[in-house]
C-alpha cells in the first residue's frame, strides 16, 4: 500500500490443524524488550499532553486517572514502522483471523500507584497512508509473548473521520455520476489524483473546468483531448475550504485503501511537470513560508496544538526521560484517533480479506535440511508491512501459508521474502530469498548454521523499507532555512520534452 499505510505480521498458526502449536523460534530473539521504554512524570489534578518519540499524542486531562498519588510515572512502548513490528516480536491475530497493522502502542502506569483510568484517554497515532477501514483492537497476552487482538472498535469520530464521511456524501450527490475511484467510466479514474495534482489546481479545476482549458493549463487541455467533446460540469458553489475539502478527503481515503495509485497511473507530459514542481515545492516548504499554502499537494494532516508546559521526551537511553517544554509547539501529521479506557496494548487494523488489490495464489516452500528439524517459515511482504508466519502443508514436507493445500492471498508483482529458522543446539539454522509475488511459485531455501548476533543482522538487513512518517511544527514555528541553492539545482531537473509553462 501507499507511503505509511497498514502493516505488519499476519496469519501466525494459521489454519493447521495437525500442526503443535509450539514456541516461536523468533520469540527467543525478537522480543518487547527491543522496545525502548518511555517514562512520563504527570499531574493527575493536571491536563497533561504527552508526545512520543515516532511522534504519537497522548492527551490526559485533569481527572481521567485515579491514583494513590498526585504524581503517578506512565510507560509508553510503541511500535509504529514495520521495522519496529518486527524486530519485538509482536504479532497480529484476532483470533484465527490475520490482521494488517498500522501501528501499535502501550499505555500502563507503574504498579506502585495502583492508579486507573477514570475517563477515556485520547491517543493519536501518526500515518501516512490514512485508512479509514481501520479498527482498534486491544491486545491480551498469551504464552510465547504472543498478543491475541480482541474487541475491534471502529475509529471514533475526529476531525479526519467526519471529513471523510461528509465527503462520500457529496461525492456521491456531484461527483459519481461522471467518476468511479479505481476505474474510468464517462470522466477518468480518481485514483491518486490528490497525490498527482497540487489542492490549488484541483479547487480550480472543480469550480471552473473551462475557464482552466481557456487559460491552456496543461492537464485540462489534455484531459479535453482525451474525453472531448465532453467537458467536466463546473461546481462554483462547492465551498474551496468545505464541500472541496472534504471530497478531496474522501478521494485521498479511497486511494489509501486501494493502493499502489501511482503503480497503476500511466504519466503523462504534465504529469512529469508536476513531479518536478512536487519536488521543488517540498524543497520551498522547508523554508516555512509555503507550509499551509493551498497550492500544496492534498494531505489529510491535521495540526495538534501542544500547549505550554507539558511532556515531551529527551530520547537519550533505553529508558526515555521527561522534560518540561518551555515553548508551544503546533505538529502536524495525519493521526489515527484512539480512546484508551483500559492500560494495555492496542493496536491499528484491518482485517486481511478487507485489504484490495490482493489475488488468491499458490506459494510452497521448499527446505533443504538434513537435521528433518521443524522450521518457522515466514513471508514478509515490506512494502504492505506483512510479516505471516506459516506451517507444514497437507503433504507433510512443503511449508505454506494460510490455507494447508498452500493457497494464500498475495499482492501481484509485489517484493516478497521468505525467511525459515529453527534452533539447533546453541545455534540457529537460517535461510532467505527474495522474490516478487505471482499466481503459483515454488521457493526452494538452504538453511545454514548462524549465531543469535548474526541472525539478528540477518534481519535487520532484510530491507525491510518503511516510509517514515513526518510529525513536523506548523509554519509558525519554523525557523526559514536557507535553500536557495537546492532550488535552483532542482530547476536544472525540469523536463526538457515538456512544456511546463504552466508552473506558476
Amino acid at each position: 500500500m501507499k507511503k505509511i499505510i497498514f502493516l505488519s505480521f499476519l496469519f501466525l498458526s494459521c489454519i493447521y490443524g495437525c500442526n503443535k502449536k509450539t514456541k516461536s523460534v523468533l520469540s527467543t530473539v525478537f522480543n518487547e524488550e527491543k522496545l525502548s521504554t518511555q517514562i512520563f512524570e504527570i499531574n493527575v489534578n493536571k491536563d497533561n499532553t504527552l508526545t512520543t518519540k515516532s511522534g504519537c499524542i497522548v492527551k490526559i486531562p485533569a481527572g481521567s486517572l485515579t491514583s494513590d498519588s498526585n504524581i503517578v510515572k506512565l510507560e509508553i512502548k510503541e511500535a509504529i514502522d514495520f521495522k519496529d513490528i518486527l524486530l519485538a516480536g509482536l504479532t497480529t491475530m484476532s483470533g484465527s483471523q490475520a490482521l494488517s497493522s498500522d501501528g501499535m502502542i502501550y499505555i500502563n502506569a507503574e504498579k506502585k500507584y495502583n492508579a486507573k483510568i477514570n475517563n477515556a484517554l485520547e491517543v493519536l497515532v501518526p500515518t501516512k497512508t490514512y485508512n479509514p477501514n481501520m479498527q482498534v483492537f486491544s491486545g491480551r497476552k498469551q504464552d510465547g509473548n504472543k498478543i491475541d487482538w480482541q474487541k475491534p472498535e471502529p475509529l471514533p469520530a475526529d476531525e479526519t473521520t467526519l471529513k471523510i464521511s461528509e465527503g462520500e456524501k457529496l461525492f456521491n450527490a456531484n461527483c459519481n455520476n461522471c467518476h468511479k475511484i479505481d476505474e474510468d467510466y464517462t470522466g477518468p479514474s480518481l485514483l491518486g489524483v490528490t497525490d498527482r495534482r497540487t489542492k490549488q489546481w484541483l479547487y480550480d479545476y472543480i469550480k471552473n473546468p473551462a475557464g482552466m482549458m481557456a487559460k491552456h493549463d496543461c492537464n485540462s487541455v489534455e484531459l479535453f483531448e482525451k474525453w472531448k467533446p465532453t467537458v467536466m460540469t463546473a461546481f462554483p458553489n462547492l465551498e474551496q475550504g468545505g464541500g472541496i475539502e472534504s471530497i478531496l478527503a474522501y478521494i485521498e481515503a479511497e486511494t489509501n485503501k486501494r493502493g499502489l495509485a501511482n503503480e497503476k497511473y500511466e504519466k503523462s507530459c504534465c504529469d512529469s511537470c508536476y513531479d518536478f514542481i512536487k519536488s521543488y515545492q517540498n524543497v520551498v516548504e522547508k523554508r516555512g513560508s509555503l507550509t499551509d499554502e493551498n497550492g500544496n499537494f492534498y494531505s489529510l494532516d491535521r495540526e495538534i496544538a501542544i500547549p505550554q508546559g507539558t511532556t515531551d521526551v529527551n530520547i537519550t537511553t533505553t529508558i526515555i526521560d521527561s522534560k518540561k517544554l518551555v515553548t508551544p509547539v503546533v505538529k502536524k501529521a495525519t493521526y489515527y484517533t484512539l480512546k484508551i479506557e483500559t492500560f494495555g496494548w492496542y493496536n491499528i487494523d484491518v482485517f486481511l480479506k478487507d485489504l484490495n488489490g490482493w489475488k488468491e495464489s499458490e506459494l510452497e516452500v521448499n527446505v533443504a535440511d538434513n537435521e528433518k528439524l521443524d522450521y518457522q517459515v515466514n513471508l514478509i511482504i515490506p512494502k504492505s508491512k506483512v510479516f505471516v508466519e506459516g506451517g507444514k502443508l497437507d503433504n507433510k514436507e512443503q511449508y505454506g501459508f494460510y490455507e494447508s493445500n498452500g493457497k494464500v492471498n498475495l499482492p501481484q508483482n509485489e517484493s516478497c521474502i521468505v525467511v525459515a529458522i529453527a534452533q539447533y543446539k546453541d545455534e540457529f539454522m537460517f535461510a532467505k530469498s527474495f522474490f516478487n509475488a505471482g499466481t503459483k511459485q515454488t521457493i526452494e531455501l538452504a538453511p545454514v548454521k548462524v549465531s543469535k548476533k548474526d541472525l539478528e543482522e540477518a534481519f535487520s538487513s532484510l530491507h525491510l523499507t518503511d516510509v517514515k512518517v513526518d510529525i513536523n511544527k506548523s509554519k509558525n514555528a519554523d525557523e526559514i532555512i536557507k535553500t536557495d541553492s537546492k532550488m535552483d539545482s532542482l530547476m536544472k531537473l525540469m523536463p526538457k520534452n515538456c512544456d511546463c509553462g504552466f508552473i506558476k
